[in-house]
């Protein structure tokens, strides 16, 4: 069988390598001059900021290419020495078996017979995996670089010469695309195998051209955002190529080594295999899985039954996402609308619905049945730690807004009656109609917070500085959450009055006047609001102690006339009585004057008696008894000490 000759494919290299080279460089120029900015004819170009972002990452891809492209050259270049070597052995051997080559010559050629192959070996067994390291950290260098500094971010596509750049970017990918694909085409090929790795850095490459190309078109036309997005994505694809690289060269130490089976580079991307080969994507899985297990996986029953039902399978999975677009889950704390060609139908609530499928309807849900915050008068992070004091700014950012100052206008006329005052207000609101929400305006949020913020500006233009500080908050909380609300109801939108908010709350949590640098103003305004805090406390004291003396001195005089008043009483019901009684006594003495005589005298004997102590004895023969009888207060009240009683019948005189 003849062999397939291994030099065109070399020549291929070589100029695939060659034209890496000139990609690289031209990549590098379009980086920067289009980042050239607009000159005068006649006076130098003036240089700007860089250019084209995607133009640089094409630079570090197309020149990390050419190392992949030079080592393929190589391994082509070894493999025909070592063919050349297997022919010339054979034909050797041949002329041995005839008895042609005889003696030492023969010996020394048979021990010198296979150097080449052996280089081939020591080629793919060591050289190989090293490039594949090298690669990964040539890739690894060129994201982390890019990403870590402002490489990126600082690119801008300006300037003459973009349209040129444009032009010469066309120009090098259709040379990559016709390098590239022939380079594809002729790896089918067993003998020019190796050049599927070269052909897909260069597809890669030609891809990224595209993009750049694309990137400076659109950067011509202003619009400079899409080139560093191009640039993230083909460093995401590199990120993605350098994983791949390492794990096929982890992997290599565990793949089984076939006799006769190609031996695939670690540097050998699979997926870039899928831009040299679109049509065999099947193949290319099969391939690998061969490679991989070390037997044709691809020729079992279940891998053709996978093959055949492989697009069936497809169109199944399609159609079921797709019926899955009838229904629509919306969640607690959710509302949503749907709409039917692009107009609005109905409105849904939380739970599972359903709809037509899509395009027919679309459903769009919302967070709306939670309370949501508005901040106002202020942004950022709390600066203040411990005390909020009038004195300290509260917030990293504050925004002043006008008020009313009675004192001035009182004061001094020629000062103007207004003062600067710093509010930090928090706004909750819920959506009631998430109808009028999503269509009363293409940005809800931005015009709620426009209003919000209008009607507190118009308010505390209106307020007293001192009373809004003051005893006057509370109010200002009503009448602002009133003030925002028929705002909102009444803005004109195209569903209508109203954008669909209920606002819940307004608070005013910090209100101080603007902390500014002048050195001793917060501390003197601090110490003026204190002394009249300490004016109106005196005064109200005052007050205070005179209708305390007022009250003691009314309740005084009403307890004497009331004392009075008794004592009146007292002294005519006394006097009324002792007349009503002298009479009765009259008639009953008229009466019974005896009678009368002898109740009056018990009556008084009875008075007379009270509380009076009294000891009745009854003895016999008092000529011959004494009795011996103590009158005086017991010192307690035992019955047995009242009086002794003694017989002195017996006793000795």
């Amino acid at each position: 069988m003849a062999r397939l000759d291994r030099k065109p494919a070399e020549r291929v290299a070589a100029a695939a390598i060659l034209i890496q080279l000139i990609a690289g460089f031209v990549a590098l120029a379009v980086s920067k001059y289009s980042g050239v900015t607009p000159h005068v004819p006649g006076e130098p170009v003036v240089g700007g900021p860089p250019g084209s972002a995607a133009a640089y990452i094409l630079m570090w891809h197309a020149l990390i290419a050419v190392i992949p492209w030079f080592f393929c050259l190589m391994h082509l270049r070894q493999s025909r020495m070592a063919d050349e070597e297997t022919v010339e052995w054979e034909r050797l051997e041949a002329e041995r078996a005839e008895g042609g080559a005889r003696g030492t010559l023969f010996e020394a050629d048979e021990i010198q017979a296979f150097a080449a192959r052996n280089r081939l070996r020591v080629l793919e067994r060591y050289f190989l995996p090293g490039v594949a390291l090298l690669v990964v950290a040539l890739f690894v260098t060129v994201v982390l670089t890019a990403i870590l500094t402002t490489t990126i971010s600082e690119r801008l596509i300006r300037g003459d010469y973009v349209l040129v750049c444009m032009a010469v970017m066309v120009g090098i990918a259709f040379v990559q695309l016709l390098i590239g694909m022939y380079a594809a085409g002729m790896s089918r090929q067993q003998a020019w195998r190796p050049l599927r790795t070269g052909a897909g850095f260069t597809m890669l490459s030609f891809i990224f051209s595209v993009a750049t190309f694309a990137a400076l078109m659109l950067g011509h036309f202003g619009f400079t955002e899409p080139d560093r997005i191009m640039a993230y994505v083909m460093l995401a694809i590199l990120g993605l190529l350098a994983i791949e690289i390492l794990s096929n060269f982890i992997l290599d130490f565990y793949r089984p080594r076939v006799e006769g089976v190609e031996t695939r580079p670690s540097y050998d991307s699979r997926l870039l295999s899928l831009l040299t080969q679109p049509g065999g994507i099947l193949k290319t899985v099969a391939a690998t899985l061969d490679y991989q297990f070390g037997f044709r996986v691809s020729q079992t029953w279940f891998y053709r039954f996978i093959e055949g039902a492989i697009v069936p399978l497809l169109f199944v999975q399609i159609g079921a996402l797709y019926f899955l677009t009838i229904f629509v889950i919306v969640g607690p704390e959710q509302k949503g609308v749907v709409e039917r060609w692009g107009k609005f139908e109905r409105r849904i609530q939380p739970g599972l619905q359903w709809k037509w499928p899509w395009p027919v309807e679309r459903a769009f849900r919302l967070k709306a049945n939670d309370v949501k915050s508005l901040k106002l008068g202020h942004a950022g992070e709390v600066v203040a730690t411990v005390e909020y004091l009038w004195t300290d700014q509260h917030y990293e950012t504050e925004y002043n807004l006008m008020v009313a100052s009675k004192e001035s206008a009182e004061t001094r006329g020629d000062v103007p009656a207004v003062n600067l005052i710093v509010a930090a207000s928090t706004v909750r609101y819920r959506i009631k109609d998430i109808h009028d929400w999503f269509y009363a305006s293409s940005a809800p949020a931005e015009l709620l917070e426009s209003i919000c913020n209008r009607e507190m500006s118009t308010y505390f233009a209106s307020v007293d500085f001192f009373d809004v500080m003051g005893p006057g908050r509370q109010t200002a909380k009503e009448e602002l959450k009133r003030a925002m609300q028929a705002a909102l109801d009444d803005v004109d939108s195209t569903v209508g009055k109203g954008i669909g908010v209920e606002i819940v709350s307004v608070g005013l949590e910090g209100i101080h006047p603007p902390v500014m640098e002048a050195e001793d103003l917060a501390q003197k305004f601090q110490d003026k609001v204190v002394q009249e805090i300490q004016q109106n406390v005196a005064k109200l004291r005052a007050e205070s102690g005179a209708i305390r003396t007022l009250i003691e001195a009314n309740g005084k005089a009403d307890t004497a006339l009331i004392k009075a008043q008794s004592y009146y009483s007292d002294a005519v019901f006394d006097a009324k009585a002792s007349a009503d009684r002298f009479l009765v006594q009259n008639e009953a003495y008229a009466s019974a004057e005896r009678v009368f005589r002898m109740r009056e005298y018990l009556s008084a004997l009875e008075d007379a008696l009270t509380d009076t102590r009294l000891y009745v004895f009854g003895v016999k023969g008092l000529d011959r008894e004494h009795i011996r009888l103590s009158l005086e207060d017991p010192t307690s009240l035992d019955i047995t000490e009242i009086g002794k009683f003694r017989d002195v019948t017996e006793e000795n005189y």
